[in-house]
């Protein structure tokens, strides 16, 4: 079993009509080099699905290209639908080394690195867009639950290969369970 699922979960947040993922985590390292590894292709590499072109200027345009490997792993070892192997978005919050946000399709991320006296309190929170319901909620939440984990080991030096597609499974269950959801 991934370490990954270990980690604690993310909680569900209704705000109005939207719904989120919240998850927290504390780094041992520096704000500035957390900012580094959410915000740089070489390090993107290590832990996200997607390169990011554009950051730079809040309401810039941007390009997410997924990795070959990401890809190939999401259609091949956890059997996603195949997707195009790029997606545009726009950059809502451009503040470094404190605040990321950012659209792609449909789901809203916003980064918020806060230092404290370990390192660096990470707080994600995925928007996952208008019209979504807590139904649709425990698949989105493992795999960020899995980069989040992806991501720390990156950073400690430690990087990690991709979870299995049962770990993946554990996790969606323990997602749905948490946050209520029938799994089919």
């Amino acid at each position: 079993m991934s370490s990954a699922t270990h980690d604690r979960l993310g909680e569900l947040v209704h705000d109005g009509g939207e719904i989120a993922v919240r998850y927290e985590r504390r780094l041992r390292h520096p704000v500035e080099k957390v900012w580094r590894a959410i915000t740089e292709s070489n390090s993107l590499r290590s832990w996200f699905p997607t390169d990011i072109t554009g950051l730079g200027d809040s309401g810039d345009e941007l390009i997410f290209t997924f990795w070959p490997e990401a890809m190939a792993y999401a259609t091949e070892e956890i059997g996603m639908p195949e997707f195009p192997a790029t997606l545009t978005g726009k950059l809502l919050v451009w503040e470094p080394p404190e605040t990321l946000e950012f659209r792609w399709e449909a789901e809203r991320l916003r980064y918020e690195l806060l230092p404290d006296a370990d390192g660096t309190h990470l707080v994600l929170t995925v928007w996952l867009g208008s019209g979504a319901d807590a139904a649709g909620t425990p698949d989105p939440a493992a795999g960020y639950h899995v980069c989040l984990a992806r991501l720390a080991a990156a950073i400690d030096g430690r990087p990690s290969g991709m979870p299995s597609a049962a770990d993946v499974h554990e996790l969606e269950t323990r997602y749905a369970e948490a946050f209520g959801v029938p799994r089919g």
